[in-house]
Parts: structure tokens; C-alpha cells; sequence
């Protein structure tokens, strides 16, 4: 899918899903999410960087990113997106400040 970043313009793509979390390779913020939420488990959630998938929200509610480092249980579970926002808290940084 075809993507403009609403924070620096950039464009790219990245990969689709029932379930996604999309950042932008430039700047790395996050410009997309794509849920089931109200109609299904919004887990497992595939976090992608452009066209890279670079983190994964299992159906154990575990962040995991090898390219990240990361294994980190999130507290969010079905009946919220707290678990979007948790993963998105954490890896902002990494992918902010190590260009990915």
C-alpha cells in the first residue's frame, strides 16, 4: 500500500493486514493502524517500517522485534488498542533515532 507520511511528506509503501501498525522509514513516526477492532482480536499485529515488518504483536501479547532487540509483555489487551499504544510508545524511539 502507498503511504505519505503526514509528518515530513515522504512517501513509501509498506505491507497490509487485518491487523498493521505503519511508521514512515523517513522519520519514523506512525502515520497508519489498521484494526479489527469490534469485530475480532486486534492480536497478532504486524508493525511495519516502510516494507520491512520490524515488530510483531503476538497473540500472547508479547512485542517481539528482533531488529529492535525486543521481547517485552504489554499490559493492553482486546477490549482497547492499549496494546497499539504501548508497542507504539516503545518502539518510536528505536526507530526515531537508529534510522530504520
Amino acid at each position: 500500500m502507498r503511504e505519505t507520511c503526514e509528518y515530513c511528506g515522504a512517501e513509501y509503501t509498506h505491507g497490509g493486514g487485518a491487523n498493521i501498525i505503519c511508521f514512515c522509514p523517513q522519520c519514523g513516526k506512525r502515520n497508519r493502524i489498521e484494526c479489527e477492532y469490534g469485530y475480532g482480536p486486534v492480536v497478532p499485529c504486524t508493525i511495519y517500517c516502510g516494507d520491512s515488518a520490524v515488530a510483531e504483536i503476538g497473540a500472547d501479547y508479547i512485542l517481539r522485534s528482533s531488529r529492535c532487540g525486543l521481547r517485552i509483555p504489554l499490559k493492553g489487551r482486546r477490549k482497547d488498542l492499549a496494546a497499539y499504544t504501548e508497542a507504539e510508545e516503545i518502539l518510536t524511539p528505536y526507530l526515531t533515532e537508529n534510522g530504520y
